[in-house]
């Protein structure tokens, strides 16, 4: 297997990883104690695993059956509880690259491989997507 993304939890305790793979990156969690290795039950091809603060939640950028460029960002729960729940429709195929300390705000990126990959801020509280300003 072609693993990739190691995220380290916040208690230091487990790994998130994605395996590469034809035709959808499934995402694996790794049990440091224990050894041990699960598939997170996540449907879709799934990219850049985050871990909110509390740790009982991850960030998933997921690209379901509904087709190219439909990638968004989900959250879910790590211990597979409930079902994804949707970050905040883009408008655009989205990548989740980092979280505050806080959980408050997600880094998007837009994920166009014929366009600009542009920054983007999502805040969580508001609910408010705003690309970052250019330089």
């Amino acid at each position: 297997a072609s693993w990739a993304q190691p995220r380290v939890s916040p208690d230091g305790k487990s790994l998130l990883l994605r395996r590469s793979a034809q035709p959808d990156c499934s995402l694996w969690r790794l049990d440091l104690e224990r050894g041990s290795l699960s598939r997170l039950g996540v449907e879709g091809d799934a990219h850049n695993p985050l871990w909110m603060p509390d740790g009982e939640r991850i960030l998933v950028s997921l690209t379901a059956a509904m087709g190219a460029g439909s990638r968004q960002v989900v959250e879910m729960r790590v211990d597979g509880a409930g079902s994804p729940a949707s970050l905040q429709k883009t408008g655009f195929a989205a990548n989740a690259e980092a979280v505050s300390p806080d959980g408050r705000y997600v880094v998007l990126t837009r994920d166009g491989r014929r366009e600009r990959n542009d920054i983007f801020v999502h805040d969580r509280q508001s609910g408010e997507t705003k690309p970052l300003p250019s330089q």
